[in-house]
């Protein structure tokens, strides 16, 4: 439909009073186009289009319940007018919040979204690698607290079917073949998830699945910058977090963890606001605060962790 000519406020008026006199109730039609098309052909004002009458009827219709209520010949116009033109039905919204009544051209493209990089590659992998260690010891220690939830054939066929093979034990599993398995006995496992969230669990694990453990496989670098700015890192931190708790995992470490990273965003962000080149990129983290020195946070483990340590602490 063509953009409505402008009247004046004194055109406008009589045409408000002539579709109000009663010529609608008079004229309507079989649908809305043939009822603008008759009411256009008895209207005497020149500089008034079928547009016109169309935008201003849908005016009053929107904004004058009485008359929209007062003939049936008027609720039946109003329904067609709520079937067929999305645009009036919004009219009075858009009025309200004071949106254009045409979408902005753009000559160009928007720019790239900008995001913040506090810390190094080096140091955005290591940060990232201590919240995968957290994550892989509690899906382990979860496995094997509910090991009674599935049967020895479940494991086999699913360790048979994995590329690389899984061993029955799940000893060479990782982050992701524990994933995938919990997420595919998902029903054998909806009695064990914990935490406020755990009728979300298998959602919170996808999640992970595609944001952290996905991104760290097949993350594109950006520039020279890395793969994680300060936003996927704090998503990180996040959605380890809730996979811990729904896991019913020890949260303090990892909390610890979350803690300290978000400080040093803070700390980086303002001290490169105030003196760019006295806290260069790559500059060593601060050191996970202790229960010494900030109530309820553990310092966090090592971020590497070898096979043996691991073993145990998946035993305990």
């Amino acid at each position: 439909m063509h953009r409505p000519q402008h009247l004046n406020r004194y055109q406008r008026k009589q045409l408000v009073i002539w579709l109000q006199s009663g010529v609608v109730r008079q004229n309507i039609k079989s649908d809305l186009r043939e009822t603008i098309d008759a009411l256009h052909a008895l209207c005497t004002m020149a500089t008034v289009t079928k547009d016109v009458i169309h935008s201003v009827l849908g005016d009053i219709l929107t904004t004058n319940e009485i008359f929209r209520n007062k003939q049936a010949a008027h609720v039946t116009l109003w329904g067609w007018f709520q079937e067929s033109e999305v645009s009036v039905f919004n009219k009075e919204r858009r009025r309200i919040l004071g949106v254009c009544e045409t979408m902005p051209s753009n000559s160009s493209p928007p720019p790239p979204l900008q995001h913040h990089f506090s810390f190094s590659p080096r140091e955005q992998g290591g940060i990232v690698e201590e919240f995968l260690n957290f994550a892989e010891r509690n899906l382990f220690q979860f496995l094997v607290r509910n090991a009674n939830c599935v049967t020895t054939t479940e494991v086999a066929s699913f360790g048979d079917k994995s590329r690389p093979k899984i061993k029955p034990d799940f000893a060479n599993a990782d982050t992701l073949s524990m994933l995938n398995f919990i997420i595919a006995y998902k029903d054998n496992y909806k009695t064990s998830f914990q935490g406020e969230n755990k009728e979300n669990a298998i959602e919170i694990l996808t999640n992970y699945k595609k944001n952290v453990r996905n991104q760290m496989a097949h993350g594109v670098l950006q520039g020279t910058e890395g793969r994680w700015n300060d936003y996927m890192l704090q998503l990180v931190a996040i959605q380890t977090c809730e996979v811990t708790v729904c896991l019913g995992g020890s949260y303090t470490e990892v909390y610890g963890a979350k803690y300290q990273l978000d400080k040093d965003i803070i700390e980086r962000i303002v001290n490169n606001a105030t003196n760019p080149p006295s806290k260069p990129k790559g500059t060593k983290r601060t050191k996970c605060p202790t229960e010494d020195t900030v109530d309820g946070d553990i310092h966090p483990p090592k971020k590497q962790k070898d096979d043996e340590q691991f073993e145990m602490s998946a035993e305990h």
